[in-house]
């Protein structure tokens, strides 16, 4: 999706406040309801990118008080985002592995790594975690299957 916007959490962080300050001066208000549905949906998966308890807050706000914006089509959408984001951590680019249809996730509270792995082939294929050229771990990924699996980051 957008998982670029985790490798520079401040620059995605100004970018939403900048979209937020936009808004004030063109409606008065600077809040995630006045964006509307799917643009206020767009800016919160935006955040969980950077600061996925923020994201979460605002979302938990916009439910608690019935909003329209959570009876959007994509509320749903959004709402998984930002809590598999907050339960996984931020998109790493340090841990990578061979299999191209994955993902790798540090949270940076627990210290573990996340790997999300797809395969959509029809054998079975073997995912390498890579960190600092060392190969870490091998996973088995089973025909047109998702694999996820934690681990915890080495301490030196």
């Amino acid at each position: 999706m957008q998982n670029y916007l985790s490798h520079d959490p401040a620059s995605t962080i100004e970018m939403v406040h900048t979209m937020l300050s936009l808004q004030e001066k063109a409606k008065g208000t600077a809040s995630i309801s006045s964006l509307g549905g799917q643009l206020g949906c767009a800016v919160m998966s935006v955040a969980a990118q950077a600061n996925p308890d923020w994201a979460a807050a605002q979302m938990d706000a916009l439910i608690n008080s019935n909003d329209p914006i959570v009876r959007d089509d994509w509320a749903g959408i959004t709402y998984d985002w930002i809590y598999a984001n907050r339960m996984l951590g931020s998109v790493s680019t340090d841990y990578i592995a061979t299999i191209p249809t994955s993902s790798m996730y540090v949270d940076a509270n627990t210290k573990q790594v996340t790997a999300v792995i797809y395969n959509p082939t029809e054998t079975e294929s073997t995912a390498t975690v890579v960190h600092s050229g060392q190969k870490l771990l091998t996973i088995a990924v089973p025909a047109n299957s998702l694999v996820i699996k934690s681990f915890a980051v080495s301490k030196k």
